[in-house]
């Protein structure tokens, strides 16, 4: 069984002998510099040079095979010297973006190491199915954390003669158990999307969403009741207490027959009891339920309309028309769209206090029933902008008085640079980017508001806007990890 150690010295064995500079370890946890060392100095002739940034207990160490120091600096000197060219190692497990002094150096990112470790999985194999099976995991690595990779890689390896191991594993990457991902019906990489996205919409389900499961029970025929009813108990094991291990129990084809049995019939009848399409037009309740049936059930032709029309919707609402959507094939049926007006009491007061200038605020009225206050005139509204002195949420007394929040945090970077500390991601640069995701996202607030379910699994970009934005917000507050001269900022 692989563990991080022994996947980082091969992965470096296979690197050092190319390498110009020196390489850069980023994000590896669970990694002790001083066996590393020692186990790279069987494979590495010359001595080479290790720097372990943000690891406990390494102490600084000099042989006639290896040298270790644990700090930034000693990297930068080594860089500079032709001698140690083509052997360093900077290992940093501090939250860091940024080691300017170091551009020179490859860069190794957990997912590297994640692509390695499939990798090998696939240079392994000698049944197609299961190589298609490393091969499309390899392609989608984005989506799977190293941790996850290697639990899932370890488990099914130690059982590589069972074709059921890599089914029957998959719920340790966060997803379903799926009989049918060695299959021939369709490719492992549809099976793997369409499992992702079902997964989503597991985690988006309303709680009326879940009563319409539990109802739509009662009308399965009951050779196929008893395996719907036990997967909807598992889901509502998995909602009730959040465990990784409660998807085991759960099949990916169960589980989309049983969202599948709560979808209604888009068809109305005539005087005469003959079906016919239902031409009326589909208005945002049925639009809603529509693009989520199509995200559960991973159709493909389904997702091509969804992207369609969100373009549309943007276009709707970009232009502010009253103008319905033009018409969607697929499971829209060719049907007329009909969009509900974005000029609503909620949307105007949300205009207010969320856009490029203002965060939120505090708001001011006669009102005491949220209802009532969402309709009624505002007599004042405080706004919150960290970038602007003067508001609510800036300093007005003391030595900071005047300055913004984010002014007043982007000043640590000064100190952070006279002690030449580079392995510390400036906050301006966390800022900036926090800034900038937030304003892509503010461009399509309507659709945020009034379709977040279509907008984020219909425009991949938005999607990947949306998750930049939460990592940003996550960088800043991991900030009061990152270390400083020995000790912890906060």
């Amino acid at each position: 069984m692989m563990d991080k150690q022994q996947l980082i010295t091969d992965f470096l064995n296979t690197k050092i002998a190319n390498l110009k500079v020196g390489v850069i370890v980023k994000g590896v946890s669970d990694v002790n510099p001083e066996v590393l060392a020692e186990n790279l100095s069987d494979a590495i002739a010359d001595h080479f040079y290790i720097a372990a940034i943000g690891y406990d207990n390494v102490n600084k160490k000099e042989n006639d095979k290896y040298t270790i120091e644990v700090n930034v600096e000693k990297a930068v000197l080594w860089r500079s010297n032709p001698k140690c060219a083509g052997k360093i190692i900077v290992l940093v497990n501090a939250d860091t973006d940024k080691l300017h002094s170091l551009s020179e150096l490859e860069t190794v990112t957990t997912r590297n190491l994640t692509c390695y470790l499939i990798e090998n999985q696939i240079s392994g194999e000698t049944n197609t199915p299961t190589e298609n099976f490393w091969k499309a995991l390899k392609s989608s690595s984005d989506y799977y954390p190293l941790d996850m990779v290697m639990d899932f890689v370890n488990n099914v390896s130690s059982k590589r003669n069972n074709v059921e191991s890599i089914s029957n594993n998959m719920w340790r990457l966060g997803l379903l158990c799926d009989k049918e991902i060695l299959g021939t019906q369709s490719t492992a990489s549809e099976r793997l999307e369409k499992n992702r996205q079902l997964i989503l919409a597991i985690g988006q389900l309303s709680e009326e969403s879940r009563k319409k499961l539990s109802r739509s029970l009662s009308k399965i025929k009951k050779a196929d009741k008893d395996k719907l009813e036990e997967a909807y108990n598992n889901l509502q094991n998995l909602y009730k207490y959040g465990r990784q291990e409660d998807l085991k129990l759960l099949d990916y084809d169960v589980v989309q027959k049983l969202f599948s049995a709560s979808k209604g019939k888009s068809t109305v009848k005539t005087d005469d009891h003959d079906p016919k399409p239902d031409n009326s037009p589909i208005k945002t309740k049925e639009l809603k339920k529509i693009v989520a049936d199509i995200i559960v059930n991973g159709n493909e032709e389904g997702m091509d309309e969804v992207r369609g029309l969100v373009k549309d919707i943007k276009k709707h609402y970009n232009d502010d028309t009253d103008e319905s959507i033009s018409t969607h094939g697929g499971p829209f049926d060719d049907r007329i769209i009909s969009l509900e007006s974005n000029q609503t009491d909620l949307r105007k007061l949300v205009g207010k206090v969320c856009n490029a200038s203002s965060w939120g605020g505090v708001l001011s009225t006669e009102e005491t029933v949220l209802k009532d206050i969402i309709s009624a005139d505002v007599i004042s509204i405080d706004p919150f902008n960290p970038n602007e002195p003067n508001n609510l949420i800036s300093f007005t007394r003391g030595l900071d008085e005047g300055q913004s929040l984010f002014n007043f945090i982007i000043q640590f970077d000064k100190q952070f640079e006279n002690r030449n500390k580079e392995t510390v991601e400036k906050f301006k640069d966390i800022i900036d980017d926090i800034v900038k995701f937030r304003n892509e996202l503010l461009k399509d607030i309507d659709l945020i508001m009034y379709y977040p379910v279509l907008y984020f699994g219909g425009d991949e970009e938005a999607r990947k806007t949306l998750i930049n934005y939460i990592n940003a917000w996550a960088r800043l507050y991991n900030m009061h990890y990152s270390q400083a001269s020995g000790h912890k900022f906060s």
